[in-house]
């Protein structure tokens, strides 16, 4: 069963512009915050990846992942894998490690990858993606379960093996084919956009099937930020979530297929507002907010997100800790 996530917390640690400050005091800053929100409730952490972007994208969320789970201790720790461009006996072996730092608090989210120059980067074919996926998928978990697989040739088997066997393995994606490949080979599903169709076809195999569903709302909202004036804050963050939204766009528009940004007309903070993906709020809306979501959508935070200055990024951290959380039975 997919772990219900009542908030969540975002590190993709884009940085577009320094202006002074140093990516290795982004991270510093990106892992106390974790630390943080692990002492404040139980988050998930959510960790995508990214290759070869010029705001310096997280190339390694596995990585990334070990540190969290080294400084935390009731957090879900939920990378973004794109295995298709991966190894799958070396994402097996460091999935495993991961579930093992963490003391089984690893999930993960993989997808099969939408970017064409990601692909051209670690030389997998494009238009195969879709069974090269399906294929490592299914590697993969034989691994995480201490079997001995044959792979292209190679047979090998991994040790030590994690704690959860396997570590709860949630597929991604936006098409027909991602929802009958969730079916078949997940133990859920998280489309990435809102489409009742996907939906349906999900849990009518699962049930076909005699699959336990777990199914995951996509996310309508992508970030909230909580100040005490709305208005003032949107000034701070306004670039940083602008920058966000229209490398995103730029990432639609490279591959067609369904997203969230590919329609969206982006070239203002006022533009980015009217979407209703990013949010600031009071903290008397936060909570509000809080209890008109699906439980399984929760509360996403993105603290520094397109490179931020952590100094706001606590400042939102701190109320949503003193004023929302207690609201939420944390």
């Amino acid at each position: 069963m997919v772990q219900i996530v009542r908030w969540s917390i975002r590190y993709d640690m884009r940085m577009p512009d320094l202006g002074g400050r140093s990516r290795a005091a982004q991270y510093a800053a990106a892992l106390e915050q974790i630390a943080w929100a692990d002492r404040h409730g139980r988050p998930t952490v959510f960790i995508p990846e990214h290759h070869g972007t010029s705001d310096g994208y997280l190339p390694s969320p596995l990585t990334m992942s070990a540190a969290t789970a080294a400084c935390t201790s009731r957090a879900t720790i939920l990378p973004c894998l794109v295995p298709t461009l991966r190894d799958p006996f070396a994402v097996a072996e460091d999935l495993a490690v991961l579930d093992l730092i963490s003391g089984g608090r690893t999930e993960v989210l993989l997808v099969a990858g939408y970017l064409r120059r990601e692909f051209a980067m670690f030389g997998v074919e494009f238009d195969k993606r879709g069974s090269i996926f399906e294929d490592k998928i299914a590697v993969i978990r034989r691994l995480l379960t201490g079997d001995t697989v044959t792979y292209q040739g190679r047979t090998g088997q991994i040790t030590p093996l994690p704690v959860q066997r396997p570590p709860k393995m949630i597929l991604g994606g936006s098409s027909l084919a991602s929802a009958r490949r969730a079916a078949v080979l997940g133990d859920g599903y998280w489309p990435a956009v809102s489409a009742p169709r996907l939906q349906q076809i999900y849990l009518t195999l699962c049930d076909q099937a005699g699959r336990r569903a777990g199914f995951i709302p996509p996310p309508t909202i992508q970030a909230i930020f909580v100040a005490e004036d709305p208005e003032r804050e949107w000034t701070r963050i306004g670039p940083s979530v602008l920058h966000d939204m229209n490398e995103y766009r730029k990432y639609s528009a490279s591959t067609p297929g369904a997203s969230l940004y590919a329609h969206q007309t982006l070239d203002t903070i006022a533009d980015v507002r009217k979407t209703g993906m990013y949010l600031v709020v009071t903290p008397a809306e936060c909570v509000e907010l809080a209890m008109s979501l699906l439980p399984e959508q929760g509360l996403p935070l993105h603290p520094l997100i397109g490179g931020l200055d952590p100094d706001i990024g606590w400042s939102s951290l701190e109320l949503f800790a003193n004023r929302v959380l207690p609201e939420l039975g944390e």
